[in-house]
């Protein structure tokens, strides 16, 4: 990664359910594992209006109950110092712009979308009028739509 510079995956949607469940847990433990590059960071982003401490003690919670046991204080402690949290509103261009300031020097960011899918028009437009998309990727983690025309009429939009 040192050619390209650091890499950084933005999670929207950080303190949803699917996030708190699934996501999150299995990055922590490829971060017990050491399977994380030194140069990966995450940028949580969620809608209530936290600091990075209420971010951090909300996940160590939140993990200490989907793993079914304390994390490791020098795990934690690790993968936390990987995380940055930024709050805002997904219709909001300031939104974006910190977004952006957290983001710094990352070349290829990942967005991955742990939203709602009527939110991801909303947050790919966001990003692009931010100027965030060109060398970037979107992953959505959500079911694409609940039939063919709603599915063709999201990827429409979305493009």
């Amino acid at each position: 990664m040192d050619a390209i510079g650091p890499c950084h995956f933005v999670i929207f949607g950080a303190t949803g359910n699917l996030a708190s469940r699934k996501l999150l847990p299995a990055l922590y433990e490829l971060e017990v594992a050491r399977r994380l590059h030194a140069d990966l960071r995450f940028i949580a982003f969620a809608r209530r209006a936290w600091q990075n401490a209420e971010w951090t003690a909300h996940l160590n919670t939140s993990l200490d109950e989907q793993l079914g046991r304390k994390c490791e204080p020098a795990v934690f402690a690790r993968f936390a110092a990987r995380l940055s949290y930024v709050s805002g509103n997904f219709d909001d261009d300031a939104t974006y712009e910190r977004v952006a300031d957290a983001l710094g020097d990352a070349k290829l960011p990942v967005f991955y979308l742990e939203i709602p899918p009527f939110l991801f028009g909303t947050v790919i437009k966001g990003l692009h009028d931010a100027g965030l998309t060109d060398a970037a990727r979107v992953v959505v983690e959500k079911p694409f739509g609940h039939d063919r025309e709603s599915a063709i009429a999201l990827a429409e939009e979305i493009h």
